[in-house]
């Protein structure tokens, strides 16, 4: 059982790999997803509308998805092939033992029992803390006792999976507790041990009570963590809530300063109401970034919305479905539709978004404020780095 649990552990890592080099791949080309989450169904749906303009290219974004379905039947086969032999298992009640505790799945037992065996065979839980590398190392010389890290003898895995456990039951402290014993051991890739870092502080930053224990979280954060997109995007969110929006705006301002994020620029139309002048102002700025951005579109469009400055949004908003369509796109010309007292075309718009959430194309709406076609050409000639990322203008 623990050599299967192990083997699960690396597909999930090989499946991390491949998904992380599909999408380098596409955002290399230009593509990016508008939808809620990727690897859903919808996800999917949009992988398969792809067309490169190349036949070479064709091919190669065909391997990477075929890498990607590949990778994930594996883990959906190990992950069945664990829950039917556990039933046979001569372990299987401590398994259901452990998945009594909150946040114990059955993975995360499974893996445990698999990897400490026998729990008897510890005489006291100071052993057991040992065997999991979760006591501190000892030099001691006389009256002298020095403490230090902890040993490297620990088990990983088992660490790992508690981690987990803690994040899924909502423990964030405890995660965030167990992070430098994990890091210390180097039990994990440095790639893995940054994804778990970021999810564990990610969800601690998003359950912080109230605004000092959220600032003195992102405060000991290290630079590289306050420079990740998915931590910035935490503490804007959960400052905002606590009504710090000029705080949550700073840390956006500044991240989109030192690299361009359509997922920032989305969450700052979702501040709530605070600053909406200032906020509008430098939505329109970053036009001069990122000019054909639909997700600034939707951002701006949104802006406008919320100050009832309904042509402004409906020409905006219009030309960010015509960029790329989106369901916050839809949903907020719903949104201005409505206030215009169409509530027709209103309700097409909310149909649309849900029929964009699922894959499927919207369905045709009058424009209001445009004659004619709308113009789709871009603002302006957008450069962009080897990593699809946005150029600065004048930047070499």
């Amino acid at each position: 059982m623990r050599d299967l649990t192990r083997a699960r552990e690396d597909a999930v890592k090989a499946q991390r790999v491949t998904r992380q080099t599909l999408l380098s791949f596409l955002l290399r080309h230009g593509q990016r997803y508008n939808g809620k989450s990727n690897w859903s169904q919808a996800h999917f749906n949009w992988l398969a509308d792809i067309k490169m303009p190349h036949p070479a290219q064709q091919i190669a974004f065909q391997e990477y998805v075929h890498a990607v379905k590949e990778q994930t039947d594996r883990v959906q086969r190990l992950t069945g092939q664990i829950q039917e032999l556990v039933s046979s298992w001569k372990l299987e009640p401590s398994v259901k033992a452990l998945q009594a505790l909150r946040g114990v799945s059955l993975i995360v037992a499974a893996t445990t029992v698999a990897e400490l065996g026998d729990l008897t065979r510890f005489d006291s839980a100071k052993q057991l803390m040992a065997y999991l590398g979760l006591i501190p190392s000892e030099h001691s010389s006389g009256n002298t006792v020095r403490r230090g890290s902890i040993t490297k003898t620990g088990n990983g895995h088992v660490r790992r999976v508690l981690i987990e456990a803690a994040l899924a039951e909502g423990d964030t402290q405890a995660a965030l507790d167990a992070l430098p014993v994990l890091a210390r051991s180097q039990s994990l890739t440095p790639e893995a041990q940054a994804a778990l870092e970021t999810r564990v502080l990610g969800a601690a930053l998003s359950a912080a009570p109230d605004a000092t224990h959220l600032n003195t979280l992102w405060s000991t954060a290290s630079r590289a963590q306050r420079k990740r997109p998915e931590l910035v995007a935490a503490f804007a969110r959960r400052a905002a809530a606590l009504g710090q929006t000029l705080a949550a705006m700073d840390e956006i301002e500044s991240a989109q300063r030192r690299e361009w994020n359509d997922d920032l620029a989305t969450l700052y139309a979702g501040l709530g109401p605070g600053e909406l002048g200032e906020r509008t102002r430098k939505a329109e700025g970053w036009l001069d970034l990122a000019p054909n951005s639909a997700a600034l579109a939707t951002t701006l469009g949104r802006l406008y919305v919320q100050q009832s400055q309904w042509t402004k949004a409906s020409t905006t908003l219009e030309r960010a479905l015509a960029l790329a369509e989106s369901p916050a796109a839809w949903e907020a010309l719903g949104d201005c539709r409505r206030g215009e007292g169409d509530d027709a075309s209103a309700a097409t718009c909310y149909a649309n978004a849900l029929r964009t959430a699922r894959g499927e194309s919207g369905l045709p709406v009058a424009t209001h404020r445009l004659p004619g076609r709308i113009d789709t050409r871009p603002i302006a000639v957008e450069e962009r780095s080897e990593h699809g990322v946005p150029r600065l203008p004048g930047a070499p």
